[in-house]
C-alpha cells in the first residue's frame, strides 16, 4: 500500500508539470500564429500604403509621355524618360501597354520580362475606381504572381503601367522584413514563454488543488478510513465529490451489512449446531444403551427408548425442513399460488390436527368463527403452515389447563380479514418481544420447552408474501395474542 501511495504522489507531481508543459506549448503555438498573422497584415498594409502614395505616379508620367507618343521619332526620348524614372525611383518598373494589354515598351532592371502582355482588367479597375483600397495586377517579370501598380491612360488606346515594387526591391524588402520579424518573433516567443510558464504554473497550481484534495481523500479511504469524505468542491468537480461521498456511504453500508451478515451467519451456525447436536446426542446415547444392554432391557424399556429415539429423529426432520423452507422463502424461490379459499375450512383443518395433541397436554382448543365469512385470496398451503406454526407455538408454551383459541374477526378492515391465535400460556417477556421473529431466536419457557427458532420467522415471511404482517401482544404469565390479516377475494 505504501508503494501505491508514493506512486500516487509522484503522479500528482507529474500531472502538474505535464499540464504546465502543455499550457506552454499551446501558448507558444498561439504566439507563432500571432506573429505570422501580424507579419502578413503588416506586409499587406505596407503594399496598400505604397500604392496609395504612388497612385498619381502613372498619371503624372502620362502627362510627360503623352506628347511624345504622337511623334514616332521620339522613341529614344521616351525610353530616356522611362529610364530616368527608374533612376530616380529604382523600386519601379515602367511598361507601355496597348489597348489589349500587350507590352509595347518597358524599362526594367536586367531587361528580364517573362510576360508579353498584362491582364488589362485590373488596370481598368484601377483607373475607374480611384477610391479602392488596393488592387493587384500582373507582375510581368514573374509569371503567375501579382503586385501593386499605378496606371494611367495615354492617348486613346495606350496605357502607362508602373510596377511599384520591382523584383530587387521586393527581395530586399522581404529579406529585411524577414529579419525584423524573426528578431521580433524570437523576442516575443521568449517573453511569452517565460510569462506563460510562470502564469501557467500558478494557474495550474490553483486548479490542481482540488485534485490534490480528491487524491488525499482517496488515499485515506484506501488505507481503511471508511469515514473519509470530500468537502464540496467548486464547479464541475462538485459532481466528483458528491459521487465519491455517495459511493463511500454505499460501501460503508455494504461493509456494515456484510459484517452483520457474517455475525448472523456465525450465530446461525452456532444455533444450528446446538439444535442438531442435542437430538443427535440423545439418539446416539439411547442407541448405545440399547446395544450395550441388549436383552437385559424389558419390553417396556425398549419401547420407551425407541420412542425417545423416534421423537428426536422427528425433531431433527422438522429442524432440517424448517431450515430448508426458510432459506427458500428468504431467497425468493417460493412464490404464493393464490386462490380463493374459505378461512373457516382452514381453521377447522388446523384445529383438527392439534386437538389430540392439545388434549394430551390438558389444553382446551377453541375456534371462534362468525357466520358467513367471506373468501380470501391466499396460498392455502402457506396459510395452513402459518396457523400450524402459531398453534404449535401456543401448545408448547401453554401449561396444563390453559386455553388456546383461533379467532377470525368479522371486522373487515381495508378489504382484509383479521385472524388471531390466542393462548393463556406463559407469555413473553416485554424485553424479548422485538426479537421473537428473528431467525433462531429461542424463547426458553419455564416449562423447559423451546422451538427451533424458525417457526415464527417462517410465519412472518409467508405473511409478507401475502402483503401482511404479524403483530404480537403478550405479557409474562398472562399469555400471548398473535394477529395478522388476509386479503379478501374480489
Amino acid at each position: 500500500m505504501r508503494t501505491d501511495m508514493s506512486d500516487m504522489s509522484i503522479n500528482r507531481g507529474s500531472l502538474f508539470w505535464k499540464l504546465g508543459f502543455i499550457f506552454f506549448i499551446i501558448l507558444s503555438v498561439l504566439t507563432f500564429i500571432s506573429v505570422y498573422v501580424t507579419s502578413e497584415g503588416a506586409q499587406k498594409h505596407t503594399l496598400q500604403v505604397t500604392q496609395n502614395l504612388n497612385r498619381e505616379l502613372a498619371l503624372n508620367t502620362s502627362e510627360v509621355v503623352g506628347p511624345l507618343l504622337k511623334e514616332y521619332n521620339y522613341d529614344a526620348a521616351l525610353a530616356d524618360i522611362m529610364h530616368s524614372m527608374m533612376v530616380i525611383n529604382p523600386s519601379v518598373e515602367v511598361y507601355l501597354l496597348d489597348a489589349s494589354g500587350k507590352i509595347l515598351k518597358y524599362v526594367a532592371p536586367e531587361k528580364v520580362v517573362q510576360l508579353s502582355s498584362v491582364n488589362l482588367a485590373p488596370v481598368l479597375e484601377f483607373i475607374e475606381s480611384p477610391d479602392k483600397e488596393m488592387i493587384l495586377g500582373d507582375d510581368p517579370r514573374n509569371t503567375g504572381k501579382s503586385t501593386i501598380f499605378s496606371a494611367a491612360k495615354v492617348g486613346d488606346d495606350q496605357y502607362i503601367y508602373i510596377v511599384l515594387a520591382s523584383q530587387q526591391y521586393v527581395s530586399a524588402r522581404e529579406m529585411a522584413f524577414s529579419g525584423y520579424i524573426t528578431a521580433i518573433g524570437i523576442r516575443t516567443i521568449l517573453i511569452v514563454a517565460f510569462f506563460a510558464l510562470v502564469t501557467g504554473l500558478i494557474a495550474i497550481y490553483f486548479l490542481s488543488r482540488p485534485i490534490s484534495s480528491i487524491t488525499k481523500t482517496f488515499e485515506s479511504f484506501g488505507q481503511g478510513n471508511l469515514t473519509s469524505r470530500m468537502s464540496p468542491l467548486p464547479g464541475e468537480l462538485k459532481i466528483v465529490s458528491c459521487t465519491f461521498n455517495d459511493m463511500a456511504e454505499q460501501i460503508q453500508r455494504s461493509i456494515s451489512s456484510l459484517e452483520s451478515i457474517d455475525k448472523l451467519r456465525k450465530e446461525i451456525i452456532s444455533n444450528i449446531s446446538h439444535d442438531l447436536r442435542t437430538p443427535i446426542a440423545s439418539v446416539q446415547g439411547y442407541i448405545e444403551l440399547l446395544e450395550s444392554k441388549g436383552d437385559d432391557l424389558s419390553k417396556v424399556e425398549r419401547h420407551e427408548y425407541f420412542s425417545i429415539i423416534n421423537k428426536n429423529i422427528n425433531r431433527l426432520n422438522k429442524l432440517v425442513a424448517d431450515l430448508f423452507e426458510y432459506s427458500k422463502l428468504e431467497s425468493g424461490a417460493i412464490t404464493p399460488q393464490v386462490e380463493k379459499a374459505s378461512m373457516a375450512e382452514l381453521v377447522h383443518d388446523v384445529a383438527a390436527k392439534y386437538r389430540v395433541l392439545a388434549g394430551k397436554k390438558g389444553l382446551h382448543l377453541d375456534i371462534i368463527l362468525p357466520e358467513n365469512l367471506p373468501l380470501v385470496n391466499v396460498d392455502v398451503g402457506m396459510i395452513d403452515r402459518v396457523l400450524q406454526n402459531l398453534v404449535d407455538n401456543a401448545v408448547k408454551f401453554t401449561p396444563e389447563g390453559g386455553v388456546i383459541a383461533i379467532r377470525v374477526s368479522n371486522e373487515i378492515e381495508h378489504q382484509r380479514l383479521k385472524v388471531e391465535v390466542v393462548d393463556t400460556g406463559e407469555g413473553i417477556d416485554e424485553n424479548l418481544l422485538p426479537h421473537i421473529f428473528d431467525r433462531y431466536f429461542s424463547n426458553q419457557g419455564h416449562s423447559g420447552q423451546s422451538g427451533s427458532g424458525l417457526g415464527l420467522s417462517i410465519a412472518r415471511k409467508i405473511l409478507e408474501l401475502h402483503g401482511s404482517d404479524i403483530l404480537v401482544k403478550s405479557k409474562a404469565g398472562k399469555g400471548s395474542t398473535f394477529t395478522f390479516n388476509l386479503p379478501l377475494a374480489s
